[in-house]
């Protein structure tokens, strides 16, 4: 049986691609995302050329915040998590790094 760190390093699990279609808060996300679309493409036929530009690159400087934000959530949560871990298996002690 291949082990969870195993099957991260190969890929095979990607919390990245996570979706909340498994999640309490789908049909929420999903109403949401409903709404934004025909928003967006009416903002996107009304704009001229330069404004279609601007937009786009508004919206690539969005992603890539997006992008970084949750990189860095998810780093902070796995390390909260890898925290809890020690905090329950290892011995008490004052000071963790006494313990790893």
């Amino acid at each position: 049986m291949i082990s969870v760190l195993e099957e991260l390093y190969y890929g095979n699990i990607s919390p990245g691609d996570r979706v909340l279609a498994h999640t309490e808060k789908a049909n929420a996300f999903r109403k949401l995302q409903h709404t934004a679309t025909p928003l967006e493409e009416q903002l996107i036929a009304a704009l001229n050329e330069q404004q279609l530009k601007q937009f786009h690159t508004f919206c690539d400087i969005q992603g890539e915040l997006t992008q970084m934000e949750q990189e860095d959530l998810f780093i902070h949560a796995f390390r909260l998590g890898a925290k809890m871990m020690a905090e329950i298996l290892l011995p008490r002690s004052n000071n963790l790094t006494e313990r790893l």
